[in-house]
């Protein structure tokens, strides 16, 4: 028997983006039964960057270079699956206050 995959309807518009996270606005936000994260990236259209999203559990911080596959909807970013490359790297500055730096 043939096994049929459901293709999703925005699939022709899916986009693989490399960036980095300049400010996270909240994460891993339980709505209803679900997780989301809602964080700013590089743009040349918006000043504070473009706004991305992610429904799930994630352990992304200011300064971390990910890749993410998604579409674009309404100027934000929604997110389908988000992968870590590169951690921020966190040094101390001399008042004791820990700051993350790319």
């Amino acid at each position: 028997m043939k096994r049929y995959r459901n293709k999703s309807r925005y699939e022709d518009e899916a986009t693989i983006v490399h960036t980095t996270i300049n400010k996270i606005e909240y994460r891993n936000i339980e709505i209803g039964q679900r997780l989301k994260t809602v964080f700013y990236c590089p743009s040349y259209l918006a000043p504070e960057g473009r706004m991305c999203v992610y429904w799930g559990r994630t352990n992304i911080e200011e300064g971390d270079e990910i890749e993410m596959k998604g579409r674009f909807s309404d100027g934000v970013f929604l997110a389908w699956s988000l992968s870590i490359h590169k951690k921020a790297k966190k040094i101390e500055n001399d008042g004791g206050n820990i700051q993350n730096r790319t």
